[in-house]
């Protein structure tokens, strides 16, 4: 197998893994201050400000959720950048192609 293709299966495999677990997220239960125990304030209060600002600029309102999300996200990718790794989205050309509506 090429470095390619172990990257695409394990971007798959965290993919189906993070779509099960974001399902399991009871939002009555979760908030804000929960997420601050499990990543840094800088983390989550640049999440919460651009979930504010795209919420406001696009006139739509987000599922909870995507804070959570949205926050791990950010978290991995600075890690990856801090430890110099690639940034590789096998799944860029099939998100391009899905209606915006679809992708929030």
């Amino acid at each position: 197998m090429s470095d390619e293709e172990i990257e695409k299966a394990i971007t798959q495999e965290m993919d189906e893994y993070f779509e099960s677990f974001i399902n399991t997220i009871d939002t009555n239960k979760f908030n804000i201050r929960e997420l601050y125990k499990l990543l840094d304030v800088e983390i989550v209060d640049f999440t919460y400000e651009l979930v504010t600002y795209a919420s406001k600029a696009l006139d739509t309102e987000f599922d909870s959720k995507i804070l959570f999300v949205l926050a791990f996200h950010i978290n991995a990718l600075i890690e990856r950048v801090k430890k110099n790794k690639p940034i590789i989205n096998q799944e860029l050309s099939t998100i391009k192609k899905k209606p915006i509506k679809k992708r929030i």
